[in-house]
């Protein structure tokens, strides 16, 4: 989390270590700052199998695990649309200006998802709180003007970094909890994502358009192929350790050099390829 929030304003540094900085997309290779991202989303990955094994190992049915993800996406993807906008924000277009714009939209979102329950608020203003909050997020919505100057209402554009982590937690939260967590299962998820990330990546990459535009994050499969990761990695560090942990490192040693094996044989074809971002209609998709 830390190095999250220190990635997200280092590009706005000056004579610092160019190895330490993102590359750029027409650079081949990958910078500090390029692995942090990825890791996050493959420990999202590592954790959605504890947290759903704790979730139904208190009884809670699946039905309620797969609203609460869905909820929680949601959320993510919500915050995730507003967080983007501010950045494109036309701030003398806005009756309050971008800087209040953005105070404001942190106080919604402190209002709507805090934990009041455990907060020693008492509960009759837990709801009045979360209503002000969405009160706010409405308000801000109808004030917004975004672009060059202003003509611009709010836009998915790229979802953002929160918008993009709901996503690929979406997907594999889902897709684990109904599969019951097979391994089999989870590995052709993992398998068929990168596929689909490779696809992206050519001649025969598939246009998105129109509705299909809004999931292009699962449909070009790179950022949910990261949550996946995670997840077949759990599942086999539990399948493997309950045998031997020996067979857990061996496991985990030999997946390891085939996946970097794979990637030093394949960058002549695509090299190193960051995110970039190319427009669809009114949405900013990574690739």
């Amino acid at each position: 989390m830390v190095l999250m929030i220190w990635v997200n304003d280092f590009w706005t540094l000056v004579n610092v270590p160019k190895w330490l900085g993102h590359a750029s997309a027409q650079e081949d290779y990958m910078g500090f700052s390029d692995v942090i991202f990825p890791l996050f989303l493959f420990i999202v990955g590592l954790s959605i199998p504890l947290a759903i094994q704790h979730r139904l190992a208190k009884n809670e049915n699946r039905s309620y695990i797969a609203k609460h993800i869905l909820i929680r996406s949601l959320s993510l993807l919500l915050i995730g649309v507003f967080m983007v906008n501010y950045e494109t924000a036309h701030s003398e277009s806005i009756v309050i200006g971008k800087n209040y714009w953005g105070i404001l939209m942190a106080l919604a979102v402190v209002l709507i998802w805090t934990n009041w329950k455990r907060s020693p608020v008492q509960k009759k203003w837990h709801g009045y709180f979360q209503v002000g909050g969405i009160g706010i997020l409405v308000y801000l919505a109808i004030i917004y003007k975004g672009g060059a100057t202003g003509e611009y209402w709010m836009t998915t554009q790229w979802w953002g970094i929160l918008g993009l982590i709901g996503w690929a937690y979406l997907l594999n939260a889902m897709i684990y909890l109904y599969s019951k967590g097979n391994l089999v299962i989870m590995i052709f998820l993992w398998l068929l994502l990168n596929s689909l990330s490779i696809l992206s990546h050519t001649q025969l990459s598939l246009n998105f358009n129109g509705f299909l535009s809004y999931f292009s994050t699962i449909l070009t499969g790179t950022i949910p192929a990261f949550t996946a990761a995670g997840i077949v990695t759990t599942l086999l560090y539990k399948k493997l350790s309950a045998i031997d942990m020996k067979w857990a490192y061996l496991g985990f040693i030999i997946l390891g050099i085939g996946n970097i094996a794979f990637g030093l044989i394949t960058r002549p074809i695509w090299e190193f390829l960051k995110f970039r971002e190319r427009h669809h209609g009114s949405v900013f998709v990574p690739e």
